[in-house]
């Protein structure tokens, strides 16, 4: 009767402590991308709002202040793929214990938000990065070692 009480504490001890583990890597993986994701909306909303004062005075075309706006959009384009690059490598091991239909849902608002980015549409792109921080939280907290997780 002890062997069978010691045996089950120790298994209920062993997936405790691997839950708590899975828990620290989600939410370190999820708060790294939401960061970088919120530096990316906030960089292209200044990015749209110097888009339309540069319209607004400007009312005619300005070579250079087109050129300007390229750069910045190749530059949000790039820090997109470089999070998406990073999202994949973090993505790989949480394919272990989470399901795949959540990975999904953000490996693809990552690519609308890429494929935003490449047809110069940044206006489009912040509502699609607000979708992604919201699903990564939720990702979070549907890992969460909680009571109704559990149930």
């Amino acid at each position: 009767m002890k062997k069978e009480e010691i045996a089950t504490l120790v298994i209920i001890g062993i997936i405790l402590i691997i839950d708590l583990i899975t828990l620290f890597y989600t939410k370190k993986c999820c708060a790294k991308i939401s960061d970088d994701l919120t530096n990316l909306e906030n960089m292209t909303v200044e990015s749209i709002k110097a888009e339309n004062n540069d319209n607004s005075e400007n009312n005619g075309s300005n070579s250079e202040g087109d050129e300007s706006k390229k750069i910045e959009s190749k530059e949000l384009k790039q820090k997109t793929e470089d999070i998406y690059k990073e999202w994949l490598g973090m993505n790989d091991t949480l394919t272990f214990y989470i399901e795949h239909d959540e990975l999904e849902k953000v490996n693809v608002q990552l690519e609308r938000i890429i494929a935003n980015f490449n047809v110069d549409s940044t206006e489009d792109a912040v509502p699609e990065i607000k979708e992604t921080i919201y699903i990564l939280r939720h990702i979070e907290k549907k890992q969460r070692l909680t009571l109704r997780n559990i149930l």
